[in-house]
């Protein structure tokens, strides 16, 4: 019968009883903060403002690194590799094939249960047919998770983690074992693809919560395991002394009694296949019942417990960091992003409030006019330059009042020039800058993309400070079109 697990019992009821005290003391500090009385400190207060500033500045350089990663992956990576990445880590995704390692695990069990030994041709044929496909599946089904898993953490980042790497040698394994059957030891590797299974830690968080602990608590458990091993050993050494001759199959040397040992420690038939047998005997006695009682008492009692006791103190632990990190991440990304759209708010009012920007929306204004009315002379509305207004336009804004200015120009500089005497332009000088000249025409138009990338560049720019905001029936004129 195993041993009762007397720690955790006492564990488990001490973390409840500590759950209880504080739900009671918070709802009892409610009230005594409704009363007008404070319960914190200046200090105390100015401590949890610092620590939740410290929380949302490590959230903001988190995004910031995300973006940071998608911008890079973006310009360097591989081409939709960000669009691959978020297809791939959708929670849909994940549920998906944790839903097929989960049918994965059954397939396997299922064949294990009816086949325990290889299958026999000719008499198992459907059986073998359903059982090949169903591996050829699975193991293409989760080669194409891990090339989708590849593409979108391409390169170093995929092999950085830990689970990524298990993955890749669980699929290698998978496919060795169905194309390479001659290979030596293949029956060996086929054993590994029953942990097919300890994928599902990664996807499923409490199972990961889990795991995590387990690891946490091994550098403190190590100590226990060391003092454990030393109590088996010392009593092992006594246990071959006392009876090696007279109970060699169970004391026989060090190994068969430390064996012997940890089966008493598991409480495993040790007290009627053991211990009976041997106080029982010639060479036991009062001694050997000491013996076992007392390395009962010291083992399994106590040290066994104590490192149930330890495990168990990790996992609450990292449980309660886990939810108290996922309530925190909640209240912190929305605190982050008032915070964030506050201060947007405040860059917009600076800069469509200062009278130093407004030059920028009018020489936005007179390029987009200028883009407009290239277009329109492209498609061939081109007005004959007799036609024209010769009249040049009012000047009312500095940087709107140079573009209508520079049209100006540009549309009546060649007659100017030509009847200006020697120096002005000759006739085919006056036809070189005129509007219907194709050559003219083609400057002018590589010169207004040159213009309306550089100011798409600073658009994008703008857009990372400023939230497009535009009224109903008012035209954004700080985007480019």
């Amino acid at each position: 019968m195993p041993a009762r697990p007397v720690a955790a019992i006492t564990a488990v009821k001490k973390q409840q009883a500590q759950m209880r005290r504080n739900m009671e003391f918070d709802s009892a500090a409610d009230f005594i903060q409704s009363t007008g009385r404070e319960m914190t400190t200046n200090m105390e207060r100015r401590d949890m403002m610092v620590a939740k500033n410290r929380r949302l500045a490590d959230r903001l350089a988190e995004r910031r690194a995300q973006a940071s990663d998608r911008l890079w992956r973006e310009q360097h990576g591989l081409p939709h590799q960000n669009e691959v990445k978020g297809f791939y880590d959708r929670k849909a995704i994940q549920i998906f094939v944790a839903g097929l390692i989960i049918l994965n695990f059954f397939v396997s069990a299922i064949e294990a249960q009816m086949f325990p030994l290889e299958p026999i041709p000719g008499k198992d044929d459907a059986a073998i047919m359903a059982f090949t496909i169903s591996e050829y599946f699975f193991a293409y089904v989760f080669l194409i998770e891990l090339l989708v898993n590849f593409y979108g953490n391409y390169f170093w980042e995929f092999w950085k983690s830990a689970w990524n790497i298990f993955d890749f040698l669980i699929v290698l394994i998978s496919l060795l074992a169905l194309y390479m059957q001659d290979l030596p030891g293949i029956s060996v590797l086929r054993l590994f693809r029953a942990f097919r299974v300890v994928r599902l830690f990664k996807r499923i968080k409490t199972m990961r919560t889990m795991m995590d602990g387990v690891l946490r608590s091994l550098p403190g458990m190590s100590i226990a395991f060391i003092a454990l091993f030393l109590i088996m050993g010392i009593y092992g050494i006594i246990g071959v002394n006392f009876y090696a001759v007279s109970h060699p199959l169970y004391f026989g040397n060090f190994f068969k009694a430390v064996l012997s040992l940890l089966q008493i420690m598991t409480f495993d038939s040790w007290s009627s296949g053991i211990a009976r047998p041997v106080i029982l005997s010639d060479q036991g006695g009062a001694v050997a019942a000491i013996y076992f009682i007392s390395y009962v008492f010291i083992a399994s009692i106590i040290m066994a417990n104590v490192l149930i006791a330890l495990l168990l103190d990790e996992f609450m632990s990292t449980s309660s960091e886990a939810d108290a990190e996922d309530d925190d991440e909640d209240d912190d990304d929305d605190a982050l992003d008032k915070l964030v759209e506050d201060n947007h708010a405040k860059l917009e009012e600076k800069l469509m409030g200062d009278a130093r920007h407004s030059g920028f929306v009018a020489l936005s204004a007179g390029i987009q006019s200028l883009m407009q009315e290239n277009q329109n002379n492209t498609q061939g509305n081109i007005v004959s330059g007799n036609a024209r207004d010769n009249t040049p336009p009012s000047v009312s804004g500095a940087a709107g009042g140079a573009i209508e200015m520079t049209k100006f120009h540009l549309q009546n500089g060649g007659q100017n020039r030509a009847n200006s005497g020697p120096g002005g332009y000759s006739g085919d000088s006056v036809s070189m800058v005129s509007p219907d000249n194709p050559m003219w025409r083609a400057k002018v138009d590589q010169n207004i993309r040159t213009l309306t990338r550089s100011l798409d560049k600073l658009h994008q720019k703008l857009d990372q400070l400023l939230p497009q905001r535009a009224p109903p029936n008012q035209p954004d004129y700080l985007r480019a079109t």
